[in-house]
């Protein structure tokens, strides 16, 4: 079964070792950056637990180029290729 038959008929799919270790190791770099992002009104949004821990950062992708870039080139040509849309 193709990835994208697969997707059609469960709505998702896993694709094993899409990134290198490099590129994993650039995910892990961006994420360390944005988790010691300060809140910032009318741009990301930070949630908190009830212990004041952040548990998670919405609508940073546009504030982060390197990661924007990233995505843009490896993440959503495939996801535009197994979806059979245009997403971003």
């Amino acid at each position: 079964m193709s990835d994208i038959q697969f997707f059609r008929e469960n709505g998702y799919v896993i694709i094993k070792n899409y990134f290198t270790s490099e590129e994993a190791s650039k995910i892990v770099e961006f994420a360390d950056e944005i988790e010691k992002w300060d809140e910032a009104i009318g741009k990301w949004m930070i949630f908190f637990e009830k212990n004041k821990k952040k548990s998670r950062i919405e609508h940073y992708i546009y504030y982060h180029q390197k990661l924007h870039d990233f995505i843009a080139t490896k993440v959503y040509p495939i996801v535009d290729t197994i979806s059979e849309k245009k997403n971003f």
